[in-house]
C-alpha cells in the first residue's frame, strides 16, 4: 500500500476527516414522537439500515421507550464525517424542543445559532 493509503486507514472513524460512510440517527420517543437524542454513526447497520450503535443506545436507555430512527445517510467519501456533523447540528436544532439533555449529550441545542 502507497504512503496515502496508509495514512487513510489509520485515520479514526470519529475524526472528521473520516471518510467512511455515515447515519445520522435519532432516538424517538415512542409515546411523544419526539426525538430525544441525535447521534452519528459510521459503524455496522442492520437489516434496516439501523446502526448497531443506535440500537444499543435504545436498550441502555430503556426499549419500552424509545425507538431508533435514520435522520439522515452521508455517504463515503471526502468530508462524509463533516456533513454528518453538519446534519447532526441540523436536526438538534430542529428538535430543540424535544431534546432531552439526560441523553443527548453534543451538540448543545442551547448553543446552536
Amino acid at each position: 500500500m502507497d504512503a496515502v493509503g496508509e495514512a487513510a486507514k489509520k485515520i479514526h472513524g470519529n475524526s472528521k476527516l473520516s471518510e467512511n460512510a455515515q447515519t445520522v440517527y435519532g432516538l424517538k420517543n415512542i409515546e411523544t414522537g419526539g426525538i430525544e437524542k441525535v447521534g452519528i454513526s459510521g459503524g455496522k447497520v442492520d437489516a434496516n439500515g439501523i446502526p448497531n450503535r443506535a440500537t444499543k443506545q435504545v436498550n441502555q436507555h430503556g426499549n419500552y421507550k424509545y425507538e431508533a430512527v435514520i435522520l439522515d445517510k452521508v455517504d463515503a467519501g471526502i468530508g462524509a464525517r463533516q456533513k454528518a456533523l453538519n446534519l447532526e447540528i441540523k436536526h438538534t436544532k430542529a428538535n430543540k424542543g424535544s431534546i432531552n439533555k439526560d441523553i443527548h449529550k453534543r451538540p448543545n441545542p442551547d448553543k446552536i445559532k
